[in-house]
């Protein structure tokens, strides 16, 4: 059965060459953020938030974005070729009226002449390819993907797993001796200090997790116990797809930003301790409202890789909490800016 949008050379009309790279996504199975990762893995920059600001218009993207796109969804150099002189060909439209005797030389722009060399280097046999090798090769990059995020999600490799807690003079006890129990499940998880919850900006594709309004906050969030105690924090974003919350590049330093992103890039560093907070040293502790029964908190949220712990640096400013991003911090037992509930979500 032929499927005429994974036929890049047929296409007349810019809506049609979208329509068929959001269908080569699709059949990928890869959510923006899993294209993202496999891009940079080929030293290609495919920002999940550039990708999904591109699908959703009906305007040719750059022809970086179109080869690494398509190169992330796993097509072989002949179909990226295709798919990159068909974007050319959409973007310098020729005249019905002017044949090849009598038009002029034409003059391509910079981009488009590294499209057609970058196209000559590959080379281009078997353009018209049939739709059914398309989807052939699409199928099996998911299938190949498949395998890859079920290893990342189970875990980041050997030298992870064999990774103990990183002794850091001065600080509080490591995560992994007074881990606290809260069941597996879906979860909105807030900060005693403000009562907003964690969440990502609307359309922001970088991951990076703040503090919101409750009632407005994505992505969703779960608890996954691990065999060592620790958990991990999966994230499920209506645009990007599933991930972990995670210390962004398994930084220890003070102040690194915190990040959802796909599972087992970070290792250790997007796991958790939830250690059970004591109060009584905190200044202002929460002791109403929904989340602070003691099996729900507070909590100190504190990454296995560096034995900091999450939280927010201090705002004498209400105003000015909503939107303050979560940061990797020195433990304070007396900051109720490093403290967190857990609120059920049925």
């Amino acid at each position: 059965m032929r499927d005429e949008l994974l036929e890049p050379e047929g296409f007349t009309e810019v809506a049609a060459f979208m329509a068929g790279l959001r269908r080569l996504r699709a059949l990928s199975g890869l959510t923006l953020r899993e294209l993202a990762h496999r891009a940079e893995k080929e030293g290609r920059a495919l920002p999940a938030s550039t990708l999904s600001t591109a699908l959703s218009r009906e305007k040719l993207p750059r022809a970086e974005l179109v080869e690494a796109l398509v190169r992330a969804c796993g097509c072989p150099p002949d179909v990226v070729a295709a798919w990159l002189a068909a974007r050319s060909r959409l973007a310098h439209p020729v005249s019905p009226e002017v044949t090849s005797s009598d038009a002029p030389a034409a003059t391509p722009d910079r981009e488009d002449s590294a499209d057609a060399a970058a196209a000559a280097r590959r080379g281009r046999p078997g353009l018209r390819r049939q739709a059914g090798a398309y989807i052939a090769v699409a199928v099996v990059a998911a299938a190949a993907t498949l395998g890859l995020v079920l290893h990342e999600q189970t875990g980041s490799g050997a030298a992870d797993t064999d990774q103990g807690p990183v002794a850091v003079p001065g600080d509080a006890t490591a995560p992994s001796a007074r881990s606290g129990s809260v069941p597996e499940g879906r979860y909105r998880i807030r900060a005693v200090h403000s009562g907003l919850c964690l969440a990502e900006r609307v359309g922001e594709g970088s991951g990076q997790v703040h503090q919101a309004r409750c009632a407005d906050a994505i992505p969703d969030y779960a608890l996954e116990r691990l065999a060592d105690g620790t958990y991990q924090i999966l994230s499920n974003h209506p645009e990007f797809g599933p991930g972990c919350m995670g210390v962004t590049d398994r930084r220890t330093a003070e102040l690194a930003q915190v990040a959802d992103d796909v599972c087992g890039r970070r290792g250790p560093a997007e796991r958790f301790a939830l250690e059970p907070a004591d109060t009584a040293n905190v200044s202002r502790p929460a002791t109403t409202g929904p989340g602070t029964s003691p099996d729900r908190g507070p909590y100190r949220l504190r990454p296995r890789h560096s034995q900091k712990c999450l939280g927010f640096a201090s705002s004498a400013m209400s105003g000015e909490r909503e939107w303050q991003p979560l940061l990797q911090l020195s433990c304070d037992p007396a900051t109720e800016e490093q403290l967190f509930v857990f609120d059920p979500v049925k």
